[in-house]
């Protein structure tokens, strides 16, 4: 009788085991949704360069710098910390216009990190673009997380006929 206990006893325990790899499973390659909070062409950042904010401070303090080339700067949207994490993107200096940077999407990797997928674009040799300095930028919001955000970068070309 003891070892049909003891039998029992470890069918539950491997049955709660495979369970709970199977809940973990499910979480890896979740999509995250995000929220946009800002984009554009131009930005006070002349580095290429990913960032993850995790508090208010720092958030103020990046968006001021982002904004740094605007007068008056405007004012930060408010975010609530305890319920969000922002990720900021910057394609750095570029010589002339047509760059674009965005996060395409963003999910749980099977390392249970959040990955984050960048595309940044640049012009083909046929395209026309001005001539003006750009900084390229995007800021996204998700719900908030102590994981680690690794970055995957893509590059691509926009080619205009």
């Amino acid at each position: 009788m003891k070892t049909i206990y003891s039998v029992l006893f470890y069918l539950i325990i491997c049955a709660g085991f495979l369970t709970g790899c199977s809940s973990t499973k499910e979480i890896l390659n979740t999509v995250i949704k995000f929220e946009e909070v800002g984009k554009g062409p131009a930005s006070g950042i002349d580095d290429s360069k990913q960032v993850v904010i995790r508090n208010e401070s720092e958030f103020k303090a990046k968006f001021k710098e982002v904004n740094s080339i605007f007068f008056p700067e405007p004012e930060a949207p408010e975010i609530d910390f305890n319920k969000y994490t922002v990720i900021a993107v910057f394609q750095g200096t570029k010589n002339n216009g047509g760059y674009t940077i965005k996060i395409e999407k963003i999910r749980y990797d099977e390392d249970g990190n959040v990955k984050v997928t960048v595309i940044e674009t640049s012009p083909g040799r046929n395209c026309v673009t001005t001539d003006a300095i750009t900084h390229p930028y995007y800021i996204a919001k998700i719900p908030k997380t102590d994981a680690k955000v690794v970055f995957d970068v893509k590059q691509e070309v926009f080619n205009c006929k």
